[in-house]
Parts: C-alpha cells; structure tokens; sequence
C-alpha cells in the first residue's frame, strides 16, 4: 500500500487535473533555462508552471550568482543537494536551510503549496573531463574522483512538514532517472556515461559521434539535460499522476556506456519499483509521448558558471558539484 504523502499526491492530481507544479533545481539541467524547460514541458503536457535554477546552490548554500526564489506552485519539485558538504554539523546544516530562499518561500506560501518532493540525487564516479577554458589552464581532475550526492534531504524534508506542508521522497533507480546519462558496474558502483568527448560546431559529442549527455564532471549538456528531464516527467508520471491500477515502470532500454574503454559496465536490474496509480484510458498517450527518444538539433550556448575561490578548490577534487 502506498505511502500516506504519495497516496494524497495521487488523490489531488486525479481531483485536480490543472494542478500547478514548480521545479526548484540546482544546475543538474545544465544550460537549459526556463524556457527550455517549459518547452519540453508543454511538449509532454505536463502542467509546469515554473523553472527556477541556482547555480552552485543546494538546500543550505546559496547560489554562485544569487539565491534566487522560486515560485510557487501547488507541487513544488526540489532538486539540489550535490553542492551541500557533508562535513558540517547537522544543526549547523538545519540553521543554513531555514536562511534559503527555498525554505522562505515555502514558508510565505504554506497556504498554496500542497506537495513537495525531493528528488534524490544520486552519487557518482566522473568520467568527462572539464571543458579547457581559452588563457586559462585546465582545471584539476582525476578520473574515477567521487562526487557525492544527496546528504540533507531527511532534515530539510522534516523542516517542510513542520510548515504543515506534504512532503515525498522520489528515489528511483539511476536507470529510470538518468537512462544513459549514468550506469553502474558490477561492483554497483555508478558512473558518468556519455560524456563529451569533442565539440563541433558548437555541438557535444562522445567519442564514437553520439550527442554527449556530460559537458564536464557536473554539468549535463542540453541533451542531458532533456534526457534527465523526460525521466522525471515519466517517473512522476508513472508513480502518482492518476488513479487507478497499480503497475510498475517498464524496464529502462539498453545504455550504451561511454566508461574507460578498459571497463566493461554492466547495468544491473531496476530496483524494485514503488508502487503506482495509473489511469489504463491516458497510459497509452503518456507513454507514446514520452518513450520515443529525443533530438537535439544543436547544441545549445553554454553558459559561464563563476565559482567562489573555496568551491573551486573542492571541485579539484571532486568533492564539488558545481550545480
């Protein structure tokens, strides 16, 4: 039986089929901005009503840039984490949190946010080297470095639920969340694939003239990041958008791993799927608008991403996002 927070995102939605939904995010969705995503979005039909990203923000650092606010909605997605250090003190961690702007604004808007969901953000091994910047050496790098994924969700979850908000934790298998962006091997430890190997015409590709899904060791590019995109729309979809049966998510398509040519990856099977309401009438049209595989026709425009001098000497290694 579905949890009590799932099982009532699933009653709204059904109820409410207009339901508003915001995606809060790190940099995870690389150079797309928010027209991108709301492009793709309305491609899908799925009921986005805003994108807000924060460079080189988590759930308790601020932005690079700034600290932006995101809108609210009645389902607010949240997707930062890889830029929190693991290394402070959980009540430091907790005071840092209630000073985003994230949690300010759910707490100004507890009266109109229903939902939230955290997604989980998973740890992997690099394996896309930075993008050689003109006058300036190549940023240090070592391959197989770990970058560490979510570490704060449970207590920032808690700070929600204390705003009388519903709060889900959406973890899914790399395979359903990041279908060919990561694989793992048999050890089950999860690499980067796809990564860019050279760039044309202002294009990513792998090494074998595939579009990358990786411009470095943090970012995706545009491709990634409508990859990733299209993942989370499914997952979301399939686990509570409709009433109905219950089922559980198809198996992911065979990955073609872009792993050190010496390594031979192999994906293990999807985890146990949680369980789903699924509306048989709309499961047709969902899944023929989501399964078929998406293009890029170019490459969009990257982005400079600033660092602060302390986050730069992490990211040497790899204990840095950058999202």
């Amino acid at each position: 039986m579905m949890s009590s927070g799932p099982a009532q995102l699933a009653q709204h939605l059904a109820e409410n089929p207009a339901t508003s939904i915001a995606l809060w995010a790190d940099s995870s969705y690389g150079p797309w901005e928010e027209n991108d995503v709301m492009k793709v979005a309305k491609d899908l039909q799925f009921p986005l009503s805003s994108f807000t990203c924060s460079f080189g923000g988590g759930l308790t650092v601020k932005g690079d840039f700034h600290d932006p606010a995101g809108q609210p909605a009645e389902v607010v997605f949240i997707e930062m984490g890889y830029n929190d250090e693991s290394t402070v003190s959980r009540d430091h961690a907790i005071n840092q949190m209630r000073q985003r702007q994230w949690y300010r604004v759910l707490k100004a808007s507890a009266y109109q946010v229903k939902f939230v969901i955290f997604v989980h953000q998973p740890s992997y091994k690099q394996t896309c080297a930075p993008r050689k910047k003109k006058k300036k050496a190549m940023q240090a790098w070592t391959e197989g470095a770990l970058v560490e994924g979510s570490k704060w969700t449970d207590d920032a979850m808690r700070l929600v639920e204390e705003l009388g908000i519903v709060t889900i934790f959406l973890k899914a298998g790399i395979e359903e969340l990041f279908t060919g962006m990561l694989v793992s091997d048999a050890e089950g430890n999860v690499w980067q694939a796809k990564g860019r190997s050279y760039t044309q015409s202002g294009v990513d590709y792998t090494e074998d003239g595939a579009l990358a899904l990786w411009e470095d060791p943090w970012h995706p590019t545009a491709a990634g990041a409508e990859q990733h995109f299209r993942c989370l729309v499914k997952a979301f979809r399939a686990r509570y958008m409709n009433a109905g049966v219950i089922a559980q998510p198809a198996a992911p398509p065979p990955v073609a791993s872009s792993s050190p040519p010496t390594q031979a990856w192999t994906i293990p099977a999807l985890q146990q799927a949680q369980q789903a309401w699924v509306n048989p009438s709309m499961q047709a049209q969902f899944t023929n608008q989501i399964s078929s595989a998406p293009t890029w026709p170019s490459q969009m425009n990257n982005r400079e991403r600033s660092r602060s001098p302390g986050r730069q000497n992490a990211a040497s290694n790899g204990a840095y996002h950058g999202l």
